[in-house]
């Protein structure tokens, strides 16, 4: 078994953007102060992510499976599954 962190220091997460960049956009500015788990992210960081999620939004695995669930639902249950995003 190989053990280790994706990152070089145990304090930092990495970020992957390819499976959503939606919920981290909406929490970046308050990450620091959750009550659970709380993240600091450098101001640099987040200038990047910002940069970076222009790229990302609409090509993410979450926006690929959310058009996928919505070509399949009846159109009143695809309206209501939109709406509760």
């Amino acid at each position: 078994m190989i053990v280790g962190n994706l990152r070089h220091l145990a304090t930092r997460a990495p970020v992957f953007p390819e499976f959503s960049i939606q919920w981290l956009l909406k929490e970046l500015e308050t990450m620091a102060s959750a009550l659970w788990d709380p993240f600091v992210v450098l101001d640099t960081d987040a200038k990047n992510l910002r940069e970076i999620a222009t790229y990302w939004m609409g090509k993410t695995h979450e926006d690929h499976s959310r058009r996928l669930i919505e070509a399949t639902l009846d159109t009143d249950y695809a309206q209501h599954y939109k709406n509760a995003s």
